[in-house]
């Protein structure tokens, strides 16, 4: 028995999924799709003092277009779905 299973019972406080599918787009490329979300279990309060509410706070995707044969990236796109801070968009022009 794992010395930390006791408190894996209760109620999480924070869930991060992170989901990959690939899809073929002909015989030598694929799509890959990454999704990760971040999802608030309860209620709670930032360092500010601001209340946090439940739910989703962070949904982001990022797709990359994939020669197989190379594995050389040929295109990619995100998108930000949800972020918890609008200066968070920013990042999108790094990709």
């Amino acid at each position: 028995m794992s010395k930390f299973e006791q408190f894996i019972s209760r109620e999480p406080v924070h869930r991060r999924a992170v989901e990959v599918q690939c899809f073929p787009v002909d015989e030598d490329t694929m799509l890959a799709e990454g999704r990760l979300s971040d999802e608030r279990a309860h209620d709670n309060y930032d360092l500010a003092g601001v209340l946090q509410p439940t739910g989703v706070f962070h949904h982001m995707v990022v797709r990359l277009l994939v020669r197989i044969s190379t594995m050389e990236i040929l295109d990619a796109e995100a998108e930000m779905l949800r972020t918890p801070h609008d200066e968070c968009i920013e990042t999108l022009d790094s990709v």
